[in-house]
């Protein structure tokens, strides 16, 4: 059993949620924290990924970035990657929300530059009406 799990930009790889976290759960200890990282499925760079064949975006990451091509490319389901609906998965199979975290800043469309300024702005706009379901990732703290 354990105390503390941490998932890093794993989330958003899992076809079900709900089942991980249940199974987290089984080796949990009462009292146990989840700790995860995840990137929001609202961030234009998820909706991409979404909609982009696999085999087009692994060419593509091949080509922009070939030293680090191996280790990009996997398939992503963003099922629940929102706060929201990540917290209300929690909320329901008995953990408790203790925080939730959210960033506004990230590294994608940098190598384009006006692209990547357009995308600072709109993120800009997003913090300031704190439109937090369409932040870039999050991260949540749950309780066992």
């Amino acid at each position: 059993d354990g105390d503390l799990i941490i998932c890093r930009a794993l989330m958003e790889h899992v076809e079900n949620i709900e089942d991980s976290f249940q199974n987290m759960q089984s080796i949990l200890k009462q009292g146990g924290h989840i700790l995860i990282f995840v990137p929001c499925k609202n961030d234009l760079f998820a909706r991409l990924n979404m909609i982009l064949p696999d085999n087009f975006k692994r060419k593509l990451l091949q080509f922009l970035f070939p030293v680090r091509s191996q280790k990009l490319g996997f398939t992503a389901y963003y099922d629940c990657c929102t706060p929201d609906q990540m917290s209300k998965v929690l909320s329901n199979l008995g953990y408790e929300v203790v925080i939730a975290k959210l960033f506004f800043n990230s590294h994608y469309f940098s190598i384009f530059t006006p692209v990547h300024i357009l995308w600072r702005l709109y993120q800009l706009i997003i913090y300031a009406f704190k439109q937090k379901n369409l932040c870039e990732a999050f991260v949540v703290v749950a309780k066992k």
